[in-house]
């Protein structure tokens, strides 16, 4: 919740502040993720991947200017896109071995090589998803809205509104229906804390959220509805990747960046996958609607 507030904030003054907002973020999380396996023979690659984070937000972010300006249709943006994506892969695939061979432990640096590329992966290409729900949020406003007015201003950060709010919503009810009502474990060896009736209290919360979010832009009700969906099953399940990850590493926090509240990758780790799986939604929404 802490992040998705400093997002809101961040783009209220401007995509700028937006992107240098995700670009901290990325980098915290996967400086974090590094130290988790720090003490591993197989940890990561701190500057390899910080490179591969970069590179992975400002592929999304080029891509998300070729959509405003309505290119994307074009066959010579599809070929771009691909070629870009394309070089990424190899760029990460060099840098890996590249990585491996450095090492003389040849096995052991193998898969820290390949754990510093899933690393970049997920702290980076996932999470850069948020660029692309956020022009989403523009795309759907059209070019006539006013950006200044009140209806402009929340159009434009639908987007955002919809991948956030949801899932402040399914955290907030996950907790409280879980501490008052749970009894089933989830995944107990993962998450020993989260219930099955925190999860569905959370589920139902995101949608009620979503569906009141959507009933206010005067979009149709189905895309609240999908949008609570995605939230509130992807979400739990980023949440419990980390878990995993951390349990993995023998640590119960990620890092001591917020007091109380863990590092950032505790504060990412829904959003991780939520940010994919809504682009992927608004995209056949779009396309489709």
């Amino acid at each position: 919740m802490v992040y998705g507030a400093v997002v809101l904030a961040a783009i209220h003054f401007g995509e700028l502040l937006f992107l240098l907002a995700l670009v901290a973020g990325a980098i915290t999380a996967y400086y974090e993720l590094w130290r988790l396996f720090a003490r591993e023979r197989y940890a990561l690659s701190l500057p390899g991947g910080i490179v591969l984070v970069l590179t992975f937000l400002i592929v999304h972010e080029v891509w998300a200017q070729v959509r405003l300006r309505g290119l994307d249709l074009t066959f010579e943006a599809g070929v771009f896109f691909s070629i870009v994506v394309g070089s990424v892969i190899a760029l990460s695939i060099i840098v890996g071995g590249a990585l491996a061979l450095a090492r003389r432990d040849l096995p052991y640096a193998l898969l820290s090589s390949g754990l510093t590329i899933l690393g970049a992966i997920y702290c980076g290409w996932l999470l850069g998803y948020l660029i692309d729900v956020a022009s989403f949020g523009v795309i759907a406003a059209g070019p006539h809205v006013d950006p200044t007015s009140i209806e402009g201003y929340v159009l434009q950060r639908s987007g955002l509104f919809l991948a956030i709010l949801p899932t402040w919503a399914n955290d907030v009810a996950a907790y409280g229906v879980g501490a008052a009502f749970g009894r089933r474990k989830l995944l107990p060896h993962v998450s020993p804390g989260k219930t099955v009736e925190g999860t569905l209290g959370g589920l139902v919360a995101s949608i009620v959220v979503a569906v009141a979010l959507v009933s206010l832009l005067d979009f149709p009700t189905w895309v609240g509805v999908g949008v609570g969906l995605i939230v509130g099953i992807v979400g739990p399940l980023g949440d419990l990747v980390e878990s995993a990850i951390k349990r993995a590493a023998a640590a119960k926090d990620s890092g001591g960046l917020l007091p109380g509240h863990g590092g950032m990758l505790d504060r990412l780790d829904s959003l991780i996958f939520i940010a994919p799986a809504l682009a992927i939604f608004f995209e056949l929404a779009l396309r489709f609607s």
